[in-house]
């Protein structure tokens, strides 16, 4: 029975080998395609492929539930899901729009969360465009004083320094 194969799973996964768990449940899928909770397996492969750290993989298994089950009530949870798997990746335009997405789903406040959401990534946008910005000004600033700099007075300053951070160091690396 499929059912109990799935719930089987669910309930022993903490107690499983993990790439054990996930195979069963596709083995599940391949073998009952038309399985009445096939939207809820393919979160759940989702879910569980993102706490491994398979972003790539969780949002296929996202991907396939919205494929599959348009209107399925967890719809929301697989835009959510691939709205994560964009954020880790740092493609932010995606992330927006998977959050957006959420707005659409038939979810009791769904649309706070969609706006809550979009907010955010809009922000982490916002935050990495100033910090390109400042590592950018940063690189032209160093060329520039490196430039005005007479290179021999460089390897001068870092000599000297290596000497008096040894002479520094010595006695902390004596007490070790």
């Amino acid at each position: 029975a499929p059912f109990a194969r799935f719930e089987r799973v669910r309930a022993d996964f903490a107690t499983l080998d993990r790439t054990a768990a996930r195979e069963e449940v596709q083995a599940l899928l391949e073998e009952h395609p038309d399985f009445p909770i096939a939207d809820e397996a393919l979160l759940w492969l989702g879910d569980r492929a993102a706490e491994a750290g398979g972003p790539a993989e969780a949002g296929a298994s996202y991907r396939e539930l919205l494929a599959r089950f348009p209107d399925s009530p967890l719809a929301a949870h697989a835009w959510a899901g691939l709205g994560r798997t964009a954020f880790a990746r740092k493609d932010w335009t995606a992330a927006e729009e998977a959050f957006s997405r959420i707005a659409g789903t038939s979810v009791a406040g769904a649309e706070i969360v969609s706006r809550k959401e979009v907010e955010i990534v809009r922000r982490h946008r916002t935050r990495a465009g100033r910090l390109r910005w400042v590592l950018g000004f940063l690189a032209v600033a160093a060329v520039a004083a490196l430039a005005a700099v007479d290179p021999r007075r460089i390897r001068g300053a870092v000599r000297a320094s290596v000497g008096r951070e040894l002479l520094y160091a010595g006695p902390v690396f004596a007490l070790l």
